[in-house]
């Protein structure tokens, strides 16, 4: 068949499948790059913005708890009274925040919702605690922790450690996904 044709029509020929190629190869590549660029952005938009909430919220509840408990073993310490307001209003900003991401996921608005409950609590504990040692009743501020402020607080803390760990395998997937796509394109 291709015996028959001229040099310049087999020329043209080759040409043409080697441009389909091109195009092909072209295609590709740029449909693999979509494809990562929606999952990076995605990556960096939300899952990061949650997981950085979420360890905020962790580590501004700790700090405040801390600060508390050092204050109730040394009253005359002053930063605590700083120190435990501003990491609630942290873990607060923190918390409204990842609340703020989207999530079509229904476990994690009922964790949400446990965390919201017992934050409230704890929230509210910490901060009779400043104001029983500022009155000089230790021993109530000492009552407060033990049987409010501590309990609320390890149910916040185990839901919040429960959203990181779901957060840390959806980040996995995405990771996954991402390395998946740059290797096939």
């Amino acid at each position: 068949m291709f015996r028959n044709l001229s040099i310049q029509l087999k020329l043209t020929a080759a040409t043409s499948i080697v441009i389909l190629l091109f195009i092909a190869a072209l295609w590709s590549a740029l449909n693999g790059m979509f494809l990562t660029s929606n999952a990076s952005e995605h990556f960096f938009q939300e899952n990061m913005v949650r997981q950085t909430a979420y360890q905020n919220m962790f580590a501004e509840g700790l700090l405040s708890g801390i600060a508390l408990r050092n204050l109730v073993l040394e009253p005359t310490l002053k930063k605590p009274f700083k120190v435990v307001p501003a990491a609630i209003n942290r873990f607060d900003a923190a918390f409204k925040l990842a609340q703020s991401m989207p999530s079509n996921d229904d476990s994690v608005r009922k964790i949400y919702s446990t965390i919201k409950q017992h934050w409230g609590k704890t929230r509210k504990a910490k901060l009779d605690v400043l104001a029983f040692v500022k009155a000089g009743n230790i021993e109530a501020a000492k009552n407060l922790l033990i049987t409010q402020e501590h309990p609320d607080w390890q149910k916040v803390r185990i839901a919040v450690q429960d959203l990181t760990n779901k957060e840390q395998a959806e980040n996995k997937d995405i990771k996954t996904s991402i390395l998946s796509s740059t290797r096939s394109t």
